[in-house]
């Protein structure tokens, strides 16, 4: 499998998303512990998802017409 090279700005970037999604997820899980009702909890943690996907494929299409 090919590596992914990346410019050192795009690396940053990109780890720093994941990083993000990481602790949101982690915040979302004791949000649930903490809530109670794991209804409302669930249906945010989906719209985060929701809106971090559409924010990944942005980012993802100009880093992709970037190394063009």
């Amino acid at each position: 499998m090919p590596r992914l090279e990346m410019k050192p700005s795009a690396r940053l970037a990109f780890y720093a998303i994941i990083v993000v999604v990481g602790i949101a997820a982690v915040a979302a899980l004791a949000s649930i512990f903490i809530a109670g009702e794991a209804r409302t909890v669930l249906h945010g943690i989906a719209i985060f998802g929701t809106a971090t996907g559409m924010f990944l494929g942005l980012v993802f299409a100009f880093v992709g017409e970037s190394r063009r």
